[in-house]
Order: C-alpha cells, then structure tokens, then sequence
C-alpha cells in the first residue's frame, strides 16, 4: 500500500510540474486545441462525402463507411523499413525521419495521383509552413516513367520507390494515391485514401502538430450537410439573366464562381443547367435567394460533368444562380461554360426557347463556337418587309465564321460570306413574311475543340 501511494504521489507531482510547463509554452508549441483538430475533422469528413475519399485517424474515422477501403495500419507502428532514393535523392528510413513525415504512395499513370501532385509539391517545398516532412513513395510504376514525371517538379522534392510495394503492402494500401502520416517513431497517425486536398492537408497539420488529440463521431454529424463552399455573393453586383437566356463565361483558378440574378414569381417552375462548354470544366451549380439561403445545388447532371436544379420557387423576388466548379476553390478543373435559365410548366410557351438564344432588334450577344461545337442557334421575330443586318466579328485567325438565316418555316433564306479579319454580315437582308426567323452563326467542324468567342448583333433601319 505504501508503495502505491508512494507511486501515485510521485505521479501527482511530474503531472504538475508537466502542468506548468506546458502553462509556460507559447500556444504554437502547444499545438491546436481540441475543438481546431474536431472543426478541421468535421470539414475534411464533408469534402470526403462529396469526393467518396475515406480517412482512417486515430481519433475517428471521416467520410463514408461505404467508401472505406479494406483495414488500415491506424495506431500500429510501421519501423524496420528503408526505401532507396530516386534520381539521386537520399535513403529514407524510419530512422532518418526528424519529424511527422506525410507519406505519399503514387505512381506515374494514376489519374488522380497526377491531379493532387501539385499541391502535394507545394506542401514539400513549404516545410517551415507546415508540421509535416513530405516523402514520396513511388510504387507500382516503372522507373522510367517516374522519373520523366518528376522533371516537371523541383529537383527538392524527397523521392524514394517502395521496391516490390514492400511498405505498401505493410501499411495496407490497397489503392492510390494513398497518403499516410508517420510519426517519428513509426505510429501511423492518418491514412487518407482519395486525392489530397488542402482541406485534408490542413487536418494532417493539425493532428501532425498535436497527435492523440481530439476525436470524431460521424453520426454525431448526420444532419451535417456537405455543399459548396462558396465566396460572399452580393445580389446587387450579380449579372442578369432572364427566362429563356444563356450566359457563357469561364472558371479560372483565380476566378472560380460567377454569379447571375433573375426575377421570378411564387409557383415558377424553373430549370437552370450550368454546362461545360467544349472545356474540361467539372461544373458546380448552386440555386439560392437575394439573401443567401440555398434552395438546390448539383454536381454531376445523368452521371455526366454538367449541372442541373429544378425548382419551384417558393415566394416571388430575386434569386440567384452561383456558377463554380466542384471543390470550388480547391477544385482541379477550369474552362468555359455556358449557363442556361428555363420557365417549365404551363407557363413555358410564353418564353424564347434557351436552345436558341433569343434575339431582338438593336441587340448584340455574346456566342462560342468549337470544332465540336461548329454551330449556334438564335431567333428572332420579324415582320414582311422589314430590312435588317445581322454583323459577327471575332478574333482574327484562322478559323472563319458565316451567317445563315432561315425563314419561318425552317427553309434557307441566305448565307453570308466566310468572315474576313474576324467580322461577315448580312447586310440590308428584307424580311419576306411575318414570322420568326432563324440564325444559325457556325464555323468548319475540325478537331481543334479551343474555342471561338464572337458577337452577333441584329439592327433593323430605321
């Protein structure tokens, strides 16, 4: 009994004097708090829901279970390894390791692995930003192939190859890109099975910095729903659009979301598609109120890149459509697009048709063509004897432009000349019959999918 209380004092006593200690560091050293580690926790477990990434922590497990791959080496320490440098870098070994190393098992032909690469580079060019060494594991590849990939990387970069996928095999990696947070003395402390983000990146910080800490309950967050994360929107700077209208515009990874208003009216049963338009982009399109309350957003429209809401909407006002890419700020894709707004219901007729963009006398519109996507449609009312020109102009290049014109009944009316430094029109064109008329802007169709950005603009004299 002696002994005990003996025992139990003298741990009394070191755990105050590590009490005080720790009092005395500044709160970097410290590392984050509970309730960081279990924010950064529930934001990397929301972007698994939305990617179908899993991540294995010692704290709790983030994203879906159906997404979780088979086992996973959490809390086991992983030592009695050496992987051999690549290109002229150093050994690694478990020894070697001067602080929580990510390991990043990849390989040269992984889609995915190519897609996350970038940022993964950053973090290891960047290690006073970070709590975290950055080693890459190249497996399941040939040498050849790895090494031409890395020439588009700094030389900096710590490169090894897990021969024969010995330490994959160790650490279960059943597929890639697979990351892993090592500590110093071998506990894995995170696997993340899925491309690395900056959310999840910045949750390997934070349990980099203060391992064991926090923990997660996924079914605590069922009513936690992931969406778009999305930059401030402000009704009044928005672009209109109007029922029946397209806007086109382009996601850049400096400038990931557009913002277009339009009226509408309690029981409007509208349909707004946001596609990708002879581009890459991965389109994201969220639907909300003036004041930011979200009534539909889409990612993928019929298992394809383009979006899609339908909505009724519920009061009359303005509403707003958010046009981004999936990830959004953190998204891996980029390109034009064309947005679309349509009134469905009983209420359709009354409005131009979204598939032919919709055309008045003394208006100019913004069009896109491709290779792929050689034509557009546009219509217009007009009456016998009416003298109208139809002008495009464009980028001078290559590529030329014609006009064509179709009557009401859908007959050919005329054609222009293929345009000449960048502008053709129709000039002094009399309208035959009452009627509404077809314009049809297009270009040779080619295998070059870059676009054409143009302008099209009807006037009628006097």
């Amino acid at each position: 009994m002696k002994q005990r209380a003996h025992f139990l004092a003298c741990l009394a006593l070191i755990c105050g004097v590590l009490s005080l200690l720790a009092i005395g560091l500044p709160a970097a050293a410290q590392g984050p708090d509970v309730e960081t580690i279990e924010a950064l926790a529930l934001r990397a477990h929301l972007q698994n829901l939305r990617t179908e990434s899993y991540t294995f922590w010692i704290g709790g497990n983030l994203g879906d279970r159906r997404n979780a791959p088979r086992n996973a080496p959490i809390g086991e320490v992983l030592d009695r390894w050496k992987l051999a440098g690549m290109a002229g870098d150093a050994d690694a070994a478990l020894e070697t390791l001067a602080r929580p190393t990510l390991l990043n098992f990849w390989a040269s032909w992984c889609g995915p692995c190519r897609i996350e690469f970038p940022h993964l580079a950053e973090l290891a060019t960047a290690p006073d930003a970070h709590e975290f060494d950055v080693l890459f594991v190249n497996m399941a590849d040939s040498e050849r192939d790895a090494l031409a990939f890395l020439e588009n990387y700094p030389a900096e970069l710590h490169t090894v190859l897990d021969e024969m996928d010995r330490l994959a095999r160790r650490g279960s990696v059943n597929s890639i890109p697979t990351t892993m947070l090592l500590d110093t003395d071998g506990t894995v402390l995170l696997v993340h099975v899925g491309v690395l983000t900056p959310t999840i990146s910045a949750f390997f910080d934070g349990v980099a910095a203060a391992p064991g800490v926090g923990q997660f309950i996924a079914a605590e967050h069922a009513q936690a729903a992931p969406g778009a994360e999305l930059l401030p929107v402000d009704a009044a700077q928005a672009e209109a659009i109007a029922y029946g209208a397209r806007a086109l515009g382009t996601i850049t990874p400096g400038d990931f979301q557009d913002v277009y208003r339009f009226e509408g009216r309690a029981g409007d049963q509208i349909s707004a598609r946001l596609a990708a338009d002879s581009s890459p982009l991965d389109a994201y399109l969220v639907l909300m109120t003036a004041d930011g309350e979200r009534l539909a957003e889409n990612d993928d429209y019929n298992a394809g890149t383009d979006s899609q809401v339908e909505v009724t909407l519920p009061a009359d006002g303005t509403y707003l459509l958010v046009a981004t890419r999936f990830l959004e700020a953190e998204g891996f894709s980029a390109g034009d697009y064309s947005l679309t707004l349509t009134l469905e219901g009983p209420d359709a007729a009354a409005q131009p048709q979204a598939s032919e963009g919709f055309l008045a006398y003394g208006m100019t519109i913004e069009g896109r063509v491709s290779g792929n996507n050689p034509r557009e449609l546009y219509s217009f009312v007009g009456q016998a004897g009416d003298v109208v020109t139809l002008r495009v102009t464009h980028a001078p290049g290559e590529v030329a432009l014609r006009i064509e014109v179709k009557d009401p009944a859908k007959d050919r009316l005329v054609v222009s000349e293929e345009s000449v430094a960048g502008e053709t029109a129709l000039v002094d064109l009399e309208l035959p019959q009452d009627g509404n008329y077809l314009v049809i802007v297009m270009r040779p169709r080619s295998r070059d999918t870059v676009n054409l950005d143009y302008t099209l603009s009807l006037t009628a004299r006097d």
